[in-house]
């Protein structure tokens, strides 16, 4: 190792920095820059844990490299004590858990024994807050339903994964395997800075409200005042098509059009335009995990 490579923490010596750069310890074991890392605001947090202002980090156990989790609310973070467990961090909004491979939603309905103590914990020592754990018992109970998948409070909008493995590669937190949104209790995601008044539920999958467009919680960059959905996993906005909550390279947005209908998330879809042909398929996005990404086959016929 470098001389001039420090390490951040006794608690995971896997971060190290210099006098500009923070570095982990790639699955080579060799220094590597943490990508776009906050210097002045980059801390370990925990044995497997170091955040920024801007993210949690997160090292895989299985040697898959660096997790970049930008879900959460940093501004109303909390990370658990060791004492409680270290593997734990939460904000207002919901409950998340690092599992040694990568860092998932752990919003179940009711709270197991090993996520009772993270409730105590938090309500005795941030009782101010207006957060999930200061909800009165049985608060995801009483929510009303918009849809299937979309639950409503007062000021707040969840979404519910359950059983269904369509929703196969989003990380959430399961009772039984972890890894996996499998969970037969569910879970509830609380969309952030929603605007209650002005949201709608556009399928199972999608939502918009004045301000913003969700992909199952997610908020992603499309244009709410002009996304539509085309087909279940495919929408259009002015920016051009979306599949699988990503902005998708289409080479004529005027005549793209869908070939195979309502088709479920593992199964492989299939559009076309004047210019070309495409398929759905799982690719690795870069310190995303993998997902199911629209990808050009062959050139169309005009």
């Amino acid at each position: 190792m470098p001389d001039f490579l420090q390490i951040l923490s006794n608690q995971n010596r896997d971060f190290l920095k210099d006098q500009t750069h923070i570095y982990y310890l790639n699955k080579s074991n060799k220094p590597a820059k943490v990508p776009g890392a906050d210097y002045a605001s980059f801390e370990v947090v925990s044995h497997c844990l170091a955040k920024d202002a801007h993210a949690v980090y997160a090292l895989s156990g299985s040697g898959e490299g660096l997790q970049i989790f930008a879900a959460a609310d940093m501004d109303n973070l909390f990370f658990l004590p060791a004492t409680i467990s270290g593997d734990y961090f939460a904000d207002l909004q919901n409950l998340y858990h690092y599992n040694g491979h990568f860092i998932e939603y752990c919003n179940v309905i009711d709270m197991t024994q090993e996520t009772e103590p993270i409730k105590r914990y938090l309500a005795q020592n941030h009782g101010d807050k207006a957060a999930w754990w200061n909800c009165a018992e049985g608060f995801y109970r009483r929510l009303q339903p918009l849809s299937a998948h979309h639950y409503q409070s007062e000021n707040r909008i969840f979404y519910y994964f359950k059983d269904d493995k369509d929703l196969y590669d989003y990380p959430v937190y399961n009772t039984k395997v972890s890894g996996f949104n499998f969970d037969h209790d569910g879970c509830f995601i609380a969309l952030r800075d929603v605007d209650v008044a002005t949201f709608q539920v556009l399928n199972e999958i999608y939502a918009k409200d004045k301000n913003s467009v969700y992909f199952y919680a997610r908020k992603i960059a499309a244009d709410a005042a002009t996304f539509a959905v085309i087909d279940r996993l495919f929408a259009k906005d002015g920016h051009g098509i979306w599949f699988n909550g990503r902005l998708a390279d289409v080479a004529d947005v005027d005549t793209f059009e869908v070939l195979t209908k309502n088709e479920r998330r593992c199964e492989a879809h299939r559009a076309r335009d004047n210019r070309a042909e495409y398929v759905s398929k799982n690719a690795r996005i870069r310190r995303q995990g993998y997902a199911h990404i629209l990808k050009k086959v062959k050139a169309g016929s005009k």
